[in-house]
């Protein structure tokens, strides 16, 4: 601890002559001191014990030297008091002002530099922390540090790249930028263009996976926006949208939808009913239906904010898409799977023809492609496209990022429905390292990670190792979706599965029937999903060798897939039992013994 406090105060020597003084003089821990001279640097700097000097001396040499420049060239002290209001490594070069000329720009550099206030290089300036914090606290500018910390952030406003989301080509910029966003934002008096910077951070925060930053700087844009204008001006509807981005991205959808309910009824108020602002507002809503399992109310807000894109822009622009690529997610948890392929195989054209060939965006209509052709009982096919999307991620997020981590799980998952699953180990086992790396105990991303690497174990028949993890995700998922929710009803029949392999079957049976009661409630009894629970669950009361309980449940899986590419995958349930011997002592298959025809269908 003591280091990081030597290198926090740069290593000079009058500065931990002050620190150790104020240690000795109050009694504080070095964590303690730590903690408060991040939090409060200016007070922290000018606080010392009784009797010593320290920052007195270096106060009143640098009040020298401040004075000296501002009679010198009063545009330079101003400069070093603007950057002083940024965070102190490495401030880019493009945020200085643009009304300076470049050789007036060096010149006051080079003056500050002289009298090592500054450090520069080609492209980036730093400052010694000791030196902003005397400059945050010096008396005689005190006055002015608001204009000081507002030209800051107009600078900052002015130097971020457009449209995080998509604009890939910024995001080196945006990693530059972010500690100095940060550090404006500190000041209580950020204003609305304060405002407007970090709701831009927070998207670019949501794109990296850094969500609880992400919610945080939204959250602090919605209470200044709302505390200048008052709760139902236009102003702030997006930024009520962008909270509840956060929020879905945190796993709490409950609590987005009032604020994505907000946003839209100011965005109808306001606008005309075939805005694009609307047709925001009506995806953002429904991506929070979709997220709470609402989905029959989430589909027609869906159709209408693709209806009312593609009039307000055309058939071809980027923001139509998003909208497909939503639409089709919906249709497929739906149990629609044939529909949603033209729909992603448009989106993807579009995205290719927008973004280019290696953009995540393109990444996630590649992804979305994959998904449908699995679900369609078409691997191969599927395989390329989430090969590819695992490419650009890689590429884009660097090799340890979340996003890769999703984009192997679809790989992997490809893989299994072929097959291949010694060949799809390594990925899910490289997939739950970077989760486990990049996430929280906590978030529920892991449990999928866990449950992706689970199947893949019980495919090779190591249930015994698959057991703990499903048990673990199934742990983590209940925790962030709570009971009643289809993801937890997943993770539920797949560890009844483990346990069945094991030779647990009664230990299985409760959670299989409580994954159908989940999937009949949310989905309704005729959905592919309420057919797969079924034949789990046949599976299992055969085991038990309960066949009065078995076969109404394999013919009523039958007649709900019976026309749909969901069958195959019950088939290949089913056949667990059509190709064992009868419990029934007859010594025939099941098949034969109970004349179950139709599954030959």
């Amino acid at each position: 601890m003591a280091e990081e406090i030597t290198a926090e105060l740069g290593h000079l020597p009058l500065a931990l002559e002050q620190a150790a003084a104020y240690i000795t003089e109050t009694g504080l821990t070095f964590a303690g001191y730590l903690a408060k001279l991040r939090a409060r640097p200016a007070e922290m700097h000018a606080a010392t014990g009784d009797g010593s000097l320290a920052y007195t001396t270096v106060n009143r040499l640098w009040q020298i030297t401040f004075t000296t420049i501002a009679e010198r060239r009063p545009m330079a002290a101003g400069l070093l008091h603007v950057l002083a209001h940024f965070a102190p490594d490495d401030i880019p070069r493009v945020v200085l002002p643009e009304r300076w000329a470049e050789d007036e720009t060096a010149e006051l550099l080079g003056l500050l530099a002289s009298y090592s206030l500054i450090t520069r290089t080609d492209d980036s300036i730093g400052m010694h922390r000791l030196i902003r914090a005397v400059l945050l606290s010096v008396e005689p500018v005190k006055e002015n540090l608001h204009t000081f910390h507002d030209l800051a952030v107009d600078l900052l406003a002015a130097a971020v790249p457009e449209n995080p989301h998509r604009n890939v080509g910024g995001w080196p910029l945006w990693h530059r930028l972010m500690p100095h966003i940060l550090a404006v934002a500190s000041d209580e008096h950020l204003g609305e263009t304060g405002a407007h910077l970090i709701s831009q951070a927070a998207v670019f925060d949501l794109d990296q996976g850094n969500e609880a930053r992400a919610l945080a700087l939204a959250t602090r844009a919605l209470r200044i926006v709302e505390a200048a204008h008052g709760p139902d001006h236009p102003n702030v509807g997006p930024h009520l949208s962008m909270v509840a981005s956060g929020l879905r991205n945190s796993t709490r959808p409950a609590e987005a939808l009032p604020l994505d309910e907000r946003a839209l009824a100011i965005a109808e108020a306001t606008e005309s009913p075939d805005h694009p602002n609307v047709a925001a507002c009506l995806a953002n809503l429904a991506l929070t239906l979709f997220q709470l399992e609402r989905l029959a109310e989430a589909l027609p807000l869906q159709r209408r904010a693709l209806a009312i894109i593609e009039t307000a822009y055309g058939p071809h622009h980027p923001d139509v898409a998003t909208h497909l690529g939503n639409l089709a997610d919906t249709l497929l948890v739906l149990g629609h799977v044939t529909p949603t392929l033209p729909l992603e195989e448009r989106a993807l054209a579009i995205a290719e023809a927008a973004h280019g060939p290696d953009h995540p965006v393109t990444a996630s209509c590649l992804g979305r492609i994959a998904s449908s052709l699995r679900a369609l009982g078409r691997p191969q096919e599927a395989l390329v496209h989430s090969e590819r999307a695992l490419s650009i991620s890689e590429t884009v997020f660097g090799p340890g990022h979340p996003d890769v981590a999703y984009r192997l799980g679809g790989v992997g998952a490809d893989l299994l429905a072929m097959g291949r699953a010694v060949e799809a180990l390594p990925l899910n086992e490289r997939a739950l390292v970077i989760a486990e790396t990049a996430l929280s105990p906590d978030d529920p991303e892991l449990s999928f990670r866990l449950d992706a690497l689970a199947r893949n174990l019980q495919a090779l028949d190591r249930s015994a190792e698959a057991l703990p993890l499903h048990e673990r995700a199934l742990a983590i998922a209940e925790t962030a979706y709570g009971s009643d929710n289809l993801r937890v009803a997943d993770f539920r029949a797949r560890l009844g599965l483990s346990l069945r392999m094991l030779g647990r079957a009664a230990e299985a049976l409760p959670l299989q029937q409580s994954a159908l009661r989940t999937a009949e409630t949310l989905h309704g009894p005729r959905h592919p999903a309420v057919a797969h629970r079924l034949a789990e669950m046949s599976v299992t009361l055969y085991a038990l060798g309960d066949l009065a309980g078995t076969l109404p449940l394999l013919n009523r899986a039958l007649d709900i897939t019976q026309a749909g590419p969901e069958h195959r995958n019950v088939r290949r349930q089913l056949s667990l039992i059509l190709n064992d011997a009868c419990p029934c002592g007859s010594g025939r298959k099941f098949k034969r013994c109970h004349a179950v025809e139709r599954a030959d269908r």
